[in-house]
Formats: C-alpha cells, sequence, structure tokens
C-alpha cells in the first residue's frame, strides 16, 4: 500500500507504466464528462499537452495528478495502486455500434463506469487469492429451429434445470447470480437502452442491465439477456427494444425467449381457464392480477395471450385506443409486481468487499471505492465488520439502498 503525502515521494510515479495510467486518466477524464481542454486549463497547460499524457508520451508530475484525481472525483491513490489488467469493454461491442454508431458516444459514460467496475472486480479476486468459476452449461444448439421453438425449448430446458416448475420466478437476477454464475450490474443507461450483455475472458459472463426502467422490463431484459448466454455466449450485445429494421435470428429468438420463461404457455394456459371459471370471464382487475403474479407488464402478458389464442389479436391495442386505466387499477387495488433487487454491484462482487475489509486486505478508503459509497457509510460497514478497529454499536443494515 502506498501511504504518505504523493509530493513527497517523487519517484512514485516512475514506477508506473505511463502507457497504462494515461489510459486511466482518458477513461477517468470521459466518465466525469470533462474534455481535454478542461483538463488543460486546470493544469494551466496546452491542451497537446493531455493529449500527450493520456497517450503516455509525457509523465505526468504528482501536483498534476492530485489536481485531475480531484476534479475526476477519483482519490489520488486509485490511480497509482496497480489493478489487474482487463480486457476492454468498448470493443466487445463494436457489431452494435456498426449498426448504431450513435450507441458508441450514448453509451460511452455508462461503458467506461462498467470497464473500471470489472477493474476492481478482478482485483478482489486475485486479493482473496480466488479465480473466478467460469464452468457453464455448455450452450444450447437452436440452429436450423424457428425462433419460437427455439426460444420456447431453451426456456422449458432451463426452467426445468433450475427446478422452477411452471410458477412465475420470484427474483431473477439472484436465480442468475447464484444459479447461473451470471454478474449482473444495474448501471444508468440511456432511456433506449435495456440492457447490455458481454463475456469476458477473465470474470464470464456479465449483464448491465437499465437501473431506470420499471421492475417488469429488467425482468424482460434479464431474461433477454440471459438467452445471449444460453445460445451465443460469446458475442456481446445491446439491447435496444425499438423497431430498427430486421433483426438477427439470434436476436429475435432473445426478444421471444421471456415469453417463454417468464409466462410459461402450460402455467398461463392453467391459470386462464381458472380465471374464467371462477369469475365467467377475464376481467381487467383479474388479468392485472395476474401480470404482476407472473412479474411482467400487462402488455407483455396481453400480447402474450394473444400469441396464445386466449385472447382475440388486437385485444392490447383496441385497450389502449380505450384508455384501459392499468396504473389506476394497480393502484387502487394494491397491486404491486415483484421487484428485482436493486444493488449496483452483484452479490460475489459485495462479498468480496466485505470479505477483504473484514480480513484488513484493503482499507476504508478503498472499500468505498470499489462498494461506490461514501466514506461515512464505509465507516459504519467498518466499525460492524471490525469492531476492534474502533468500537461502536452496530448497525442492523450493512449497505444502503
Amino acid at each position: 500500500m502506498i501511504v504518505g503525502n504523493p509530493t513527497t515521494q517523487p519517484d512514485l510515479l516512475e514506477q508506473l507504466d505511463p502507457k497504462a495510467l494515461g489510459e486511466e486518466l482518458f477513461e477517468a477524464r470521459k466518465k466525469a464528462a470533462l474534455t481535454q481542454a478542461d483538463a488543460a486549463e486546470l493544469l494551466g497547460v496546452a491542451r497537446t499537452t493531455i493529449t500527450a499524457i493520456e497517450a503516455g508520451e509525457r509523465r505526468i508530475r504528482p501536483s498534476e495528478l492530485i489536481k485531475l484525481a480531484t476534479a475526476y472525483g477519483r482519490p489520488f491513490t486509485s490511480f497509482i495502486r496497480p489493478r489487474p489488467p482487463i480486457a476492454a469493454v468498448a470493443p466487445q461491442f463494436r457489431a452494435s455500434f456498426r449498426i448504431r454508431p450513435e450507441w458508441e458516444n450514448e453509451l460511452e459514460t455508462a461503458i467506461a463506469s462498467l470497464e473500471d467496475m470489472l477493474k476492481d472486480y478482478l482485483e478482489l479476486y486475485q486479493i482473496a487469492g480466488l479465480q473466478p468459476s467460469l464452468r457453464y452449461i455448455p450452450e444450447y444448439p437452436i440452429s436450423g429451429l424457428s425462433v419460437d421453438t427455439a426460444a420456447e425449448s431453451v426456456a422449458v430446458a432451463e426452467r426445468n434445470r433450475l427446478g422452477l416448475g411452471d410458477g412465475p420466478v420470484a427474483q431473477l437476477r439472484d436465480v442468475l447470480e447464484q444459479e447461473a454464475g451470471i454478474s449482473v450490474f444495474m448501471l444508468k443507461l440511456p432511456d433506449w437502452c435495456s440492457g447490455m450483455y458481454l463475456y469476458s475472458v477473465q470474470l464470464g459472463a456479465i449483464v448491465a442491465v437499465n437501473c431506470n426502467h420499471p421492475s417488469e422490463r429488467q425482468r424482460n431484459t434479464l431474461s433477454h439477456e440471459w438467452m445471449h448466454f444460453l445460445t451465443n455466449r460469446h458475442a456481446a450485445e445491446i439491447t435496444d427494444e425499438s423497431p430498427r429494421g430486421r433483426l438477427s435470428f439470434e436476436e429475435r429468438v432473445a426478444g421471444e425467449f421471456p415469453n417463454h420463461f417468464l409466462m410459461p404457455a402450460v402455467g398461463i394456459r392453467r391459470r386462464v381457464a381458472s380465471l374464467k371459471q371462477s369469475t365467467g370471464t377475464l376481467s381487467a382487475r383479474g388479468l392485472i392480477d395476474l401480470a404482476a403474479y407472473y412479474g411482467v407488464s400487462v402488455e407483455a402478458l396481453l400480447r402474450w395471450l394473444e400469441d396464445l389464442k386466449l385472447l382475440p389479436s388486437g385485444t392490447f391495442d383496441e385497450a389502449k385506443r380505450r384508455g384501459f386505466p392499468i396504473r389506476q387499477i394497480q393502484k387502487e387495488a394494491g397491486i404491486i409486481s415483484p421487484a428485482e433487487r436493486q444493488d449496483l454491484l452483484p452479490l460475489r462482487f459485495q462479498q468480496l468487499a466485505f470479505q477483504a475489509l473484514q480480513e484488513g486486505k484493503i482499507p476504508e478508503g478503498r472499500f468505498a471505492e470499489v462498494l461506490r459509497i461514501d466514506r461515512p457509510e464505509a465507516r459504519r460497514i467498518t466499525r460492524v465488520l471490525r469492531p476492534d478497529q474502533e468500537a461502536a454499536a452496530p448497525s442492523t443494515s450493512m449497505v444502503a439502498e
């Protein structure tokens, strides 16, 4: 660990690879939404100097790094602490960027943030002396099948493998993290972007979900990204639910998969029959209840019932035209869909950070950095996990929502 005043240790930066440090500074600047001109003004240098520093062609001085670290919202030590290298995230989405070039700019901040988290994730594994488990089930072969057959066959197989029967999946994120070994991050993404999927050779399957979307949409996104993992796991993918021309076979299968996985046809048919038997019809209240039971949107349920021939084609569009008051009925009846866990980081990531703190392998400040929490919250958690460091009453809540 490097301690002390960095300005009194002129050899610190001499030990670092200037190119690697330059890349770190470039990523941090982008994440802070600052331009090279902004950084140059902070240091009182020409913009070309910042270009040279970020390219690794000019070594940065300790006093300059302190100023930039402060401006970028990062501790000085986070730049001079060596972290394990990890494959860049952005290039893995090259195919998606070819489809929509503007995506690269619109997702730049989120991708840089995810890449930074993955570096911390890998570092925590190394601190613990562990390796991520990448022993996944084999991919499902779906070539030669129709879109619907491929989606249904994989959904049925996975439900059987996980012992889910034909009922709802209460906490899909937990299933993916704890049963399938997928690391799920909840990120702030542009509204048009539901989620992203990529496969890291070091950390395995990574899914990022838009934390600003409703829970029903998040569950749909989780299912969608999971299907990419199950059938084509080494191809990175960005999910955009707006129409964008002819979709690939894999994308159409992933789009169909959530219906079969979240609302298995056998269970849906039985429950619809039960509703009709008990009330004589499919009431608006009954359908909204059923959507909440499966944790899907009312639109997704009605369109699925249309596909299954349990409702006439065009039912949802007609209900929408007539102003079907979904939210009003939900509010008045107190109908609440199951919510997914909204933690920024995967549970395994958090567990590794807590373990490292408890064993004294990372200081409190670094703990706050990796979990993306403030220092008062980190100090409170430290008092709970390491009461020998500072006497204080334990708290029942560990990480702030």
